[in-house]
């Protein structure tokens, strides 16, 4: 068995293979693994993480709708592919249109501090960001990475560098707006075309270019809209595979995760009740099936029970069995081999 490390920064599927003598393979085997918040902060629905590297000098605050954010990792995000830095995000992803908004308050460091609008929580994701830059002579940015793994960019910007920042995506168009007043806003940059359909709305920091200074950065009013916020401790279930395609007789086991309870029990139902379900979550498809149906199978809170997790089972028809024929004689035989 192997124990070695694996290090994943967003929801991953992991993928394994056993070999025996002859260097015979088995079967794939595969698991998703969702990554949660490293840290969450004492405020609904916000989490910090460290985007790369982590450092001792990432930390974040919040108090009376003040956060206070440092970083000690340069940002690297402006022209490169990987990126490092302290983010403070929203937990539930925008899925449509929606904005990110906050006002920088205070920053020190000479680094970069602002808002960002992001794909995943991966080095290599794609993301739009408005805020600081590095040098005395474009005090704001807006930088972007259009797909995962490509190089970014970055429109060097002279507006004032304190201030109310805004993003907003309507459809796959994301635009930078900067105000004074948080009222008259004036947009700033080109708009971008950014494709992605989930997107994590947050707060940045970094380091200065030289990496020789931490960065700090004090944000207030922040929020992002569009997004559907949780509570802390609200009782989430996730139910996985999510969907899946079923042959007669084959099974498949279902795994359902529980969060903001520390009674992570379930109960499995089938709708219709086609095929069987254990106590465990290992489903079984029925003997023969007569039309291709889908089955709906939910997987309820044990702790709370109207917070439930559902997967859709798509079951295939048997296949219509082979038929061959031979002469016996002087007649024609047909025989049929079942599939």
């Amino acid at each position: 068995m192997y124990s070695g490390p694996v290090t994943v920064a967003s929801t991953t599927t992991l993928n394994a293979i056993a070999y025996e003598s002859g260097w015979t393979e088995s079967a794939v085997a595969s698991a998703v693994y969702t990554i949660q918040c490293s840290t969450v902060l004492q405020l609904p629905s916000w989490c910090s993480v460290a985007i790369g590297t982590s450092s001792p000098s990432d930390t974040t605050t919040w108090s009376n709708g003040t956060f206070n954010m440092s970083g000690g990792n340069p940002g690297t995000f402006w022209t490169g592919v990987a990126d490092s830095f302290n983010f403070v995000y929203q937990a539930n992803p925008l899925t449509g249109d929606g904005t990110v908004y906050a006002r920088l308050l205070a920053s020190t460091g000479g680094g970069i501090q602002g808002i960002m609008l992001r794909a995943g929580l991966g080095q290599e994701d794609a993301f739009v960001f408005l805020g600081t830059g590095y040098y005395p002579a474009n005090p704001m940015m807006l930088a972007s990475r259009l797909t995962a793994g490509a190089a970014s960019s970055y429109t060097a910007l002279t507006s004032l560098p304190m201030g109310d920042l805004k993003l907003s995506r309507v459809g796959n168009v994301v635009t930078g707006s900067i105000s004074v007043d948080g009222i008259n806003w004036t947009q700033v940059g080109s708009p971008v075309t950014f494709t992605a359909i989930q997107l994590y709305g947050g707060l940045v920091v970094a380091q200065d270019f030289g990496g020789y200074l931490q960065a700090t950065a004090t944000f207030d009013s922040a929020e992002v809209t569009g997004a559907t916020p949780f509570p802390l401790g609200a009782v989430i279930i996730s139910l996985t595979p999510s969907t899946s395609t079923l042959a007669p007789s084959q099974t498949l086991q279902f795994t359902a995760t529980v969060t903001g309870s520390s009674d992570t029990a379930v109960t499995f139902a089938l709708n219709p009740n086609v095929g069987t379900i254990s106590g465990s979550g290992l489903y079984t498809a029925p003997i023969t099936i007569a039309q291709q149906q889908s089955v709906t199978l939910t997987a309820t809170s044990q702790a709370d029970a109207t917070k439930s997790g559902q997967s859709t089972i798509k079951l295939t028809v048997n296949a219509a069995p082979s038929r061959e024929y031979i002469r016996l004689g002087g007649r024609v035989i047909a025989i049929e081999q079942p599939q």
